[in-house]
């Protein structure tokens, strides 16, 4: 959990140097920018729905999906998974965690979210590798890995997203919406 005590670190300094200034605004843009710019990647390098965009996907699904993949779709896979797959869940978690730093008081809910975002993370990062490595090996091993993270990382960001809007909402009860993007 250091990655969190770092982050922490930041906006307190961020905080400290200028009073009106909170990171939420820059964390929301960015996370927007690398949504829109993934986003427009797989449009324009995929005829196809990727694997890892189906909410709760099986095996048989994972299998179609992989059959549907030229070697030009595994080079273009393979670039998103290693950059932009990597740079999208860095901003998600990135946002989540000051949005969830800002709203939850209590140390040990922020604790549960950090701890929901670095599982989101985690299972997004084993989804990317272990779908390469089926797309240019076959191995099936991979299959299960791949189709069993997505679906552990649909359900980690359902839990994430349904927990930070009760929390924004609960904050939201006491302040002013304003005070979320202003200290």
């Amino acid at each position: 959990m250091y990655f969190f005590d770092l982050l922490l670190l930041i906006n307190n300094i961020i905080m400290k140097n200028k009073k009106n200034i909170n990171i939420i605004p820059i964390s929301l843009f960015c996370l927007i920018i690398s949504f829109t710019i993934i986003n427009i990647y797989i449009k324009n390098n995929f005829s196809f729905k990727l694997a890892e965009m189906h909410i709760f996907i099986n095996k048989e699904t994972f299998l179609s999906i992989s059959k549907k993949f030229s070697n030009t779709d595994k080079n273009a896979y393979l670039f998103m998974a290693l950059t932009l797959d990597i740079l999208w869940p860095i901003t998600y978690s990135i946002f989540f965690y000051f949005i969830n730093a800002k709203v939850c008081k209590i140390k040990n809910d922020l604790r549960l979210a950090n701890i929901i975002i670095f599982l989101l993370f985690t299972s997004d990062m084993i989804e990317n590798f272990s779908t390469c490595k089926y797309l240019y090996t076959n191995k099936s091993s991979y299959i299960y890995i791949s189709f069993i993270s997505t679906n552990i990382k649909w359900l980690f960001f359902t839990l994430l997203t349904i927990y930070t809007t009760y929390k924004v909402l609960q904050f939201l009860k006491q302040n002013p919406i304003k005070s979320l993007f202003y200290n």
